[in-house]
């Protein structure tokens, strides 16, 4: 399998008008969104995980945990 590098974008001209150049921008697109996203997608799976509550711990005697994340107050 061939390896393909990843470039940066600095004119649509840089890439031939042919398969292989298509493919490369639209890979370095893909690339830089996902680079672009990183922190917000990050962020958004630390909202999930505290929503979900999923905490495998053992509960000591008096220890109650209430998830108003969803509580209506």
């Amino acid at each position: 399998m061939s390896e393909v590098t990843v470039q940066k974008i600095e004119t649509e001209a840089q890439f031939d008008d042919s398969p292989t150049g298509l493919a490369l921008k639209w890979n370095a697109e893909m690339v830089a969104a996902a680079e672009n996203q990183k922190s917000w997608v990050e962020a958004g799976d630390k909202v999930v995980k505290r929503f979900l509550d999923n905490r495998s711990d053992l509960r000591s005697d008096g220890d109650t945990r209430v998830n108003l994340f969803t509580s209506n107050v």
